[in-house]
């Protein structure tokens, strides 16, 4: 209770304040203010209101109590009251402040005969009690604290790793097996590695290595690009990783076999795969080659039509050779023109001894590696040439048109 409001109520005080009427009067107004006092929580209230026919029995036995300001009772009072308000004001009254409360009011009730001491002990017990609460309260916001601070830590953590696989992985065609294993059990070891060190230390940055490597190899197609050896390494590190996030030794050991038995396959599978694009491109080749042999009544009637020409031409001028089409200042020819011109069927002629030259077929041109090749009358193979090859053999003569299909 404020210690202003005791002195009002004792200033009307009568003189002769041993009347009965005038202490119950007294001791009631003490207790209304309690009551009508806002910052006292209702429990407490309850609790307090209590107290009141003890502490008129005690007014009774004790003349002048009012009067008396170091008197025990008294001094209770005002404390229990005074540190409730701060309790409450510091949002500290909980259930077990209530029930402390209540003990010392049940304490005091018991009192068959007012004891200075014991009310000394009992504001001392709630004092301790008090200083005790506010300790635990202190102790426990630090702890909550902390523990926001690392929850918001974690988040952050997890939100870096997840970034960075982001940033590592997308728009990256990986196994699904590659994809899972990252952006599960390796996002926990970057998390961790996080905490336990941070994103610059060189035990992370050597995390993000083994993320590289195992997309490297994930996009590997030949034992020459990637070693056993350098799967086992990459297993190992994997192993470590995982130990670092509190799997078990038979985990780990499982976990890394099964990274290692998947490479390895992965690997060989391309292997495979490569084997067979080659014998099959070769099978096309081939394919191609036969489709466009000359049949032997198509290279009767080419004879036919080239002893025809050839007399047409010893008519008109000298027995010669068809003409190849002239290069007409050959520095104004562009030669890629001509070849993206070609097309399977023109003839050529091509050198295949110096000043000598035999008729060629254009047979094949291969999509993959982009070579011509040319048959003779007969249908078999002379030779296959790159663009780069044929513009060479078109400059210095060595190559020459004789006619481009018109389809």
């Amino acid at each position: 209770m404020d210690k202003n409001e005791t002195n009002n109520i004792e200033n009307n005080d009568p003189k002769d304040g041993r009347q009965s009427n005038d202490v119950q009067d007294l001791v009631s107004q003490i207790f209304r203010t309690i009551t009508n006092n806002n910052e006292i929580p209702k429990t407490v209230k309850d609790e307090l209101a209590k107290l009141h026919p003890s502490y008129l029995q005690i007014a009774l036995d004790t003349p002048n109590l009012f009067r008396l300001e170091n008197h025990q009772a008294r001094l209770f009072l005002n404390a229990i009251t005074t540190l409730t308000t701060e309790q409450h004001t510091l949002g500290l009254i909980t259930e077990l402040f209530i029930k402390k409360t209540k003990t010392l009011v049940e304490q005091i009730n018991e009192l068959e005969q007012y004891d200075s001491k014991l009310f000394i002990k009992l504001q001392s017990d709630l004092e301790r009690f008090i200083k005790r609460q506010v300790k635990r309260t202190k102790i426990k916001k630090k702890r909550e604290n902390e523990k926001q601070k690392g929850l918001d830590k974690i988040n952050q953590a997890k939100k870096s790793a997840k970034q960075l696989l982001h940033d590592r992985i997308t728009h990256k065609k990986l196994p699904r097996f590659v994809n899972n294993l990252l952006i599960e059990d390796w996002f926990n070891v970057l998390v961790l590695f996080n905490l336990r060190y941070n994103s610059h230390s060189k035990e992370y940055q050597e995390n993000l290595t083994f993320i590289d490597l195992l997309v490297k190899y994930s996009h590997a197609d030949s034992m020459s690009s990637v070693s056993k050896s350098q799967i086992l390494s990459l297993s190992e590190k994997y192993k470590k990783g995982l130990e670092m996030v509190a799997f078990n030794s038979t985990d780990c050991d499982t976990k890394s076999k099964e990274l290692l038995m998947k490479m390895t396959q992965l690997i060989q599978s391309r292997i495979s795969k490569k084997k067979e694009d080659e014998v099959r491109e070769k099978k096309n080749n081939t394919k191609s080659t036969k489709d466009n042999l000359v049949k032997p009544e198509d290279i009767i009637k080419i004879s036919a039509l080239q002893k025809q020409q050839e007399n047409n031409s010893a008519r008109n001028i000298q027995k010669k050779k068809i003409q190849p089409i002239e290069t007409k200042k050959e520095n104004n020819i562009d030669f890629s023109e001509v070849i993206g011109s070609m097309k399977k069927g023109d003839w050529f002629e091509i050198s295949i001894e110096k000043n000598k030259f035999i008729k060629a077929k254009l047979s094949w041109i291969s999509p993959i590696s982009g070579k011509y090749l040319f048959v003779d009358l007969n249908g078999l193979k002379i030779n296959d040439q790159t663009k780069t090859e044929l513009q060479e053999g078109l400059q210095n003569k060595t190559i020459k048109v004789l006619n481009l299909c018109s389809t």
